[in-house]
């Protein structure tokens, strides 16, 4: 058992460590992407001047997608063909020739040459991204996926942030020789080729299939593929919708920073900083509230939050401070988007098809970027509109977004806002989540030391539970909209007997219907820190269904303001913040169980719970309770 723990733990790191050089290729990557893309823009700005800042910012925005829209699919199968790490090396090595191009075409003082090599750079990156995305599932475990694209996602936009502050640092220290600010390009490929000789060596899927030259088949084919799976298309389009808005913005900064601020071209590069440092910051944060699930409300959250934004830069005096903040802030709501999204698209999509899937998802991202190139263009050039204006329309266009996933998914907005408030309360340790069936009927029958129990169990776990609550809970006005948000099955033991048999029935058809639903079975929380006896509630649920019991254990809950320890809840103040709550997750019973087998089997939770804290003495455990029923 030992030296499996130890093969595990060695199997772990050497996962983390190749991750990292993972990582590490591709923040190297997205470094020079961005730092040539730039000292394009500034150049170019430079010498035909600031009035042409909009039009060459939208042209550079459009040479740099082209190339996605191209290649994007024909790289994803690729990427499912052949080893996905061979072709991450080979790809930094054809990097390193691009960007000796790129010094003679700084040389030649060319524009048509300059906009060639950014079209071979994205080239290069294009046919990187499907490899990329599609090494990390095989790197990482699924557990940690989350937490892996909330990493790439960060070192992403902090690539970003290196880029925007050395292009005016390179332009300075040069003296606006741009020659030699261009070599640190070659310098970077190099170091991304290094870095990505590291990466494990993974084997190649074998997938042949077709590829057409018009690749508009190959997207629409590999779209086809996973038809049915809804949530997934949702997720791709979501992202390329959200992209053109992203996109858009940063198309505009340089604009604004002139027009709004009264800053030059190059200082207002330094405006990407606070973005990029936002979009760092969430993505870290929505890794973290995510951890090992998916919370696509995030998206919502962030949506909503870009609106406020985009119109608060619109509408604002002129100030640096000020446009900082919101930039940092409207950065950290792309964050909390992106990282659900592409870790839901890597997660849904069939392994066997994965390259060209994130392919498809790609190329209608970059349609996205291309079609926000378009539209800046249009906006700043024929229309005269000035930056804060384009502002005000990409908050309109996000608000109707944000209103119609509010309007049609209520219930992940509010699981993600209560799983991001649990986690700024709580420091969860979950045990054996893999016990949890990922779909089908499901009833969780747990103890119940506290008020937060329900929200604790929410977090810990990625399915959708209907909670039997108590009807005296469900009525307060104020929580009352959002039980209903969240589907709960009101009962009260007040009831009449057939009023409590059609809830439990209401629950009983539930999980036949293959949802989850979670009954605290004691009846109420505990009063004294001791598990008391199930109700015969939990019988007549299980009766006649076809689902799959799972006994939870809360361990950490009891102690704190939300349980009756020390007197009635919340009327003590707290003794601990982040207090440590551990979830534990028995092994699925069959629905013949009876109600003294499930509670033994939570017990046994409950004792494991107590041998692994080694508390002494009863704030911190609920202590089972030690007759039989």
């Amino acid at each position: 058992m030992q030296t499996k723990q130890k093969s595990d733990n060695f199997a772990a790191d050497q996962s983390r460590t190749t991750f990292g050089w993972l990582n590490a290729t591709q923040a190297l990557g997205v470094l020079n992407d961005n730092l040539y893309k730039l000292l394009v823009v500034a150049y170019l700005i430079g010498k035909e001047g600031q009035i042409s800042a909009g039009k060459i910012s939208a042209t550079a925005g459009a040479v740099f997608t082209l190339p996605f829209l191209i290649f994007s699919a024909y790289a994803g199968r690729l990427a499912d063909r052949f080893s996905k790490s061979k072709i991450t090396v080979t790809l930094k090595f054809a990097e390193i020739a691009i960007m000796l191009t790129g010094v003679a075409a700084f040389f030649a003082g060319s524009q048509l040459l300059l906009y060639m090599v950014m079209f071979l750079m994205t080239t290069h990156s294009a046919f990187f991204s499907p490899s990329k995305y599609g090494l990390i599932p095989e790197l990482v475990e699924r557990e940690n996926l989350t937490h892996a694209n909330g990493m790439v996602e960060a070192t992403t936009y902090l690539a970003g942030i290196a880029a925007a502050a050395l292009v005016p640092i390179l332009v300075w220290i040069t003296s606006d020789n741009y020659v030699l600010a261009s070599i640190t390009c070659v310098l970077v490929a190099i170091s991304g080729t290094f870095t990505s000789l590291a990466i494990k060596k993974t084997a190649p899927l074998g997938q042949k299939g077709r590829s057409s030259i018009f690749f508009f088949a190959d997207i629409a084919r590999s779209l086809y593929d996973v038809r049915h799976k809804k949530g997934l298309l949702l997720a791709i389009f979501a992202s390329a919708y959200f992209l053109l808005i992203g996109v858009s913005v940063t198309l505009v900064i340089i604009p604004y920073g002139i027009e709004k601020l009264a800053l030059d071209q190059t200082n207002s590069m330094y405006l990407f900083l606070p973005g990029a440092f936002g979009i760092a910051a969430g993505a870290f944060l929505a890794g973290k509230i995510c951890g090992r699930n998916v919370e696509p409300g995030l998206v919502s959250a962030g949506a909503i939050a870009v609106v406020f934004l985009t119109a608060g830069l619109a509408l604002m005096k002129s100030s640096l401070v000020i446009a900082f903040l919101f930039i940092f802030f409207l950065g950290a709501s792309s964050g909390l988007i992106l990282v659900p999204l592409n870790t839901y698209i890597q997660l849904q999509s069939p392994a066997e098809r994965r390259g060209r899937t994130i392919a498809a998802a790609n190329f209608l991202c970059w349609v996205g970027s291309f079609l926000a190139s378009v539209f800046v263009f249009l906006l700043s050039s024929p229309l005269k509109f000035t930056a804060a204006q384009i502002f005000l329309v990409l908050s309109a266009m996000t608000a109707i977004m944000a209103a119609a996933s509010v309007i049609i998914m209520p219930a992940l907005l509010l699981r993600a806002f209560l799983v991001a408030l649990v986690k700024f309360c709580y420091r969860l340790k979950i045990i054996d989540a893999e016990n949890i069936p990922a779909g089908g009927g499901l009833l969780f029958v747990s103890n119940h030391s506290a008020w937060s129990d329900a929200l604790v169990l929410t977090a810990a776990q990625h399915r959708h539970i209907r909670f039997i609550m108590d009807k005296d809970f469900f009525n307060v006005p104020l929580l009352k909209p959002l039980c209903r948000i969240m589907n709960v099955i009101p009962v009260s033991e007040k009831d009449t007997p057939e009023l409590i048999a059609r809830s439990l029935r209401t629950a009983r058809d539930a999980v036949n219907n293959g949802q989850a639903v979670c009954i605290f079975a004691e009846g109420s929380m505990t009063r004294t820190g001791d598990l008391q006896p199930f109700r015969r509630g939990l019988r007549l649920i299980i009766e006649k269904s076809n689902c799959a019991v799972v006994p939870v254990y809360i361990g950490g809950t009891w102690g704190s303001i939300f349980s009756y320890f020390g007197g009635k809840p919340l009327t003590k103040f707290p003794k601990k913040f982040l207090r440590k709550v551990r979830i534990y997750f028995g092994n699925p019973m069959p629905p013949t169980s009876s109600v003294k087998e499930i509670q033994e089997k939570v017990e046994e939770l409950s004792r494991r719970y107590l041998a692994e804290t080694n508390l002494p003495d009863k704030k911190d455990a609920v202590f089972p309770l030690r007759k039989n029923l």
